[in-house]
């Protein structure tokens, strides 16, 4: 297939999963929004329900990254990265709508599951979009290690959704000792994945997620600060991950990836 057909799979594929994800943000997958299924299955390191408009930023990032791409389709980087990336995107996004679905219908496990798989196939495209950098180009790493990192934390979230589901008991540690365990768990995976892909926005969304569950975490209709030393390793952890933003950014000499 020639780059250009690759570039517009992309962009359908893009308008694809923004169209299922807006049916679901709506209801109208078994009557209920991805809010309601979030809340039956809150933790203290749920965030707040706002937290979760980055969809919206990152539905127009892939939509403007997928025209650039038909545009400049002719182009030695473009073809280049539509090559190595355009069929792991198509998974990437088939993924996404069945975790949609799934976790629509509370097959929170199944969901769980793909959440992670996909977690891990845009983790490869930053890794491809590594191998095939060119100085200058920062919007398509930007786009995929925004949504990497999105879907990271997804994954980690509908995991513990499956723990509350199945009513583990944390093997008697309290609530938030495991959710401790979980933020310095998020750090450590993000170290690692970094020292993989080299993609500086891939913890921006992570530490965005900690925002939200410092708000939660405070909110008079969450847990109104009665986690207070969770709170403080919560926003230790957000101030931890942008530092991990901008040590990248500095690593690859001022670039979203390295420079040549």
């Amino acid at each position: 297939m020639k780059s250009t057909g690759r570039a517009w799979l992309n962009l359908a594929f893009s308008l694809l999963i923004a169209v299922v994800h807006a049916f679901s943000a709506l209801g109208y997958m078994n009557g209920q929004t991805q809010a309601d299924v979030t809340a039956k299955y809150e933790m203290l390191i749920t965030p707040v329900a706002s937290t979760f408009s980055i969809w919206a930023a990152l539905y127009l990032l892939l939509v403007i990254s997928s025209i650039v791409q038909i545009v400049r389709s002719n182009t030695p980087y473009h073809q280049a990265v539509l090559e190595e990336t355009a069929p792991l995107y198509w998974l990437s996004c088939l993924l996404g709508i069945a975790w949609l679905v799934l976790y629509a219908y509370e097959f929170i496990e199944i969901a769980a599951l793909l959440a992670l798989v996909n977690s891990i196939v845009l983790a490869f495209i930053c890794r491809r979009l590594l191998a095939q950098h060119v100085r200058h180009h920062w919007l398509l790493p930007m786009t995929y290690g925004t949504y990497a990192g999105w879907m990271f934390t997804v994954a980690v979230r509908n995991i513990t959704a499956v723990l509350v589901k199945n009513k583990w008991d944390g093997l008697g540690l309290q609530d938030d000792v495991w959710a401790m365990i979980l933020a310095i768990f998020n750090i450590v995976m993000v170290i690692l994945i970094l020292t993989r892909i080299r993609n500086a926005f891939y913890p921006l969304p992570i530490a965005w997620t900690f925002v939200g569950t410092y708000l939660q975490l405070n909110s008079p209709i969450g847990y109104t600060g009665n986690f207070s030393f969770l709170q403080n390793i919560i926003l230790a952890g957000m101030v931890s991950l942008i530092a991990l933003s901008m040590i990248t950014y500095i690593w690859n000499r001022w670039g979203v990836l390295p420079r040549e």
